[in-house]
């Protein structure tokens, strides 16, 4: 009878199934039966301290007369070495950011690139950065800067987003 191995992200799990008789699997991430093994992350990041490099694109609404205080919103593509991650990222802020920005992102650390960053971002005239940090043991910390296109005066945030990936090695 003809197997196929094939991965369920959701379950982290490497299973057989028949070709006729559909998937068979273990239900959640318990013990795994003989010829099962766990899948790898398809947005997993290299083990230890490294170097990542990237770029970004974000567009910001931050400002003090909003209720809400505005929001953040852009795509990541990071690369830890070999492996090239894509992520979005939302979020919001105090301050003042409002335009939009095209950077390049280098950062030192270690662990998953999601979840919630941290990041203090300044922009005069067509200039933009930012410091940024994640919380918890390991982490990341790190710089990104660029151009970008906004209010015609000098400005600053403290933001908080989360970055969710979309897609593994490209």
């Amino acid at each position: 009878m003809p197997f196929e191995k094939s991965c369920d992200p959701t379950l982290k799990v490497v299973y057989l199934s028949a070709a006729n008789n559909g998937p068979t699997c273990l239900a959640g991430a318990g013990p795994l039966a003989v010829g099962q093994s766990r899948c790898a992350d398809p947005c997993a990041v290299p083990s230890g301290n490294h170097l990542s490099m990237g770029v970004s694109g974000n567009v910001a609404t931050v400002n003090p007369f909003t209720s809400e205080g505005g929001f953040v919103w852009g795509r990541n593509q990071q690369s830890f070495g070999a492996t090239t991650n894509n992520y979005t990222y939302s979020g919001s802020g105090a301050g003042l950011d409002v335009g939009a920005s095209v950077q390049s992102v280098w950062a030192w650390g270690r662990g998953s690139w999601t979840g919630p960053f941290k990041s203090i971002s300044l922009s005069a005239g067509p200039f933009s950065g930012s410091i940024f940090w994640t919380s918890g043991k390991g982490g990341w910390t790190g710089a990104s800067f660029g151009l970008g296109a906004g209010l015609p005066i000098p400005q600053g945030a403290y933001e908080v987003t989360n970055y969710t990936c979309k897609s593994g090695p490209s």
